[in-house]
């Protein structure tokens, strides 16, 4: 699943969508998804224009969902915790990375699901506390 800030919709004149820009090697990325054959999701904030309409700009997304609200969004997550270890967000959104990581869902960039995907170790630290005195967690993580 994505979110979209990997993504900007392209505008014409008209505000008619002409197009999708993603950002600098995450084309690269999302093809080497594809060799794992999974399914991918985009989300996507309220816009004027339909899932529909948007489908032929995302022909490598399964499914695209826009979402009105947190409240929207967090009904759309629950339907993956039935498969939660085997769902992986991809989200730099700070509110769908939060609600993503309530469920367990989350991780913050896409080559990171790619080294899930390849059971690669991912060496990660995780800052807590306040911005005056953070404190500092190493961990390891490999998924089987």
């Amino acid at each position: 699943m994505f979110d979209q800030s990997f993504v900007m919709l392209r505008y014409s004149e008209g505000s008619e969508v002409v197009g999708v820009d993603f950002l600098p090697g995450i084309a690269t990325l999302m093809e080497s998804l594809q060799h794992f054959d999974v399914e991918m999701v985009v989300f996507l904030p309220e816009t004027s224009v339909s899932e529909e309409n948007l489908k032929d700009y995302f022909p490598q997304f399964n499914r695209i969902v826009i979402y009105q609200n947190k409240s929207t969004l967090q009904h759309e997550l629950n339907r993956y915790l039935v498969q939660a270890n085997s769902t992986i967000i991809v989200s730099s959104d700070r509110v769908l990375r939060g609600l993503a990581a309530e469920l367990g869902l989350s991780t913050p960039h896409l080559q990171l699901a790619i080294n899930i995907l390849n059971n690669e170790i991912s060496e990660m630290v995780q800052i807590f506390g306040s911005k005056e005195h953070p404190h500092l967690a190493q961990m390891m993580m490999l998924l089987e």
